[in-house]
């Protein structure tokens, strides 16, 4: 469910922009970012002091680190994909804000012409007998 929920964030369609889903997942996702870093951090130091205080095999101290690196690693790739896609969302917006910019100055009736006539008597017209 997640993985349709970022995908929100990748939207580029200009007439479907879902800020507010997009605002309240990106705090969701943080908040349970936060959580998980917390609780990953609670457990290393939960089997270190387990392993100071209580004589457990190498083995068991082994895989207590292992499981604790491999916890940290996932989430720290998962942080990074989630900065990515943060990234990406920012760069579309970036983009559709160039495109109502550049279509709200062409369509603004400056007073220029933008058909690519250029509007001066031509020396080629005979003058009136």
């Amino acid at each position: 469910m997640m993985w349709c929920e970022l995908n929100v964030a990748k939207s580029t369609s200009v007439f479907d922009d879902p800020t507010a889903d997009i605002q309240n997942l990106t705090a969701a996702v943080n908040k349970d970012i936060t959580a998980l870093k917390a609780a990953v951090l609670d457990l290393q130091i939960l089997f270190n002091s387990q392993s100071e205080g209580v004589n457990i095999s190498q083995d068991a101290a082994n895989h207590s680190t292992a499981i604790v690196d491999i916890l940290k690693e996932a989430l720290m790739n998962t942080t990074k994909e989630f900065n990515e896609v943060l990234a990406t969302r920012t760069k579309s917006l970036r983009v559709h804000q160039d495109r109502r910019n550049f279509f709200s100055l062409s369509a603004s009736g400056d007073g220029s012409n933008h058909s690519g006539r250029q509007d001066r008597p031509s020396e080629s017209i005979p003058p009136a007998p």
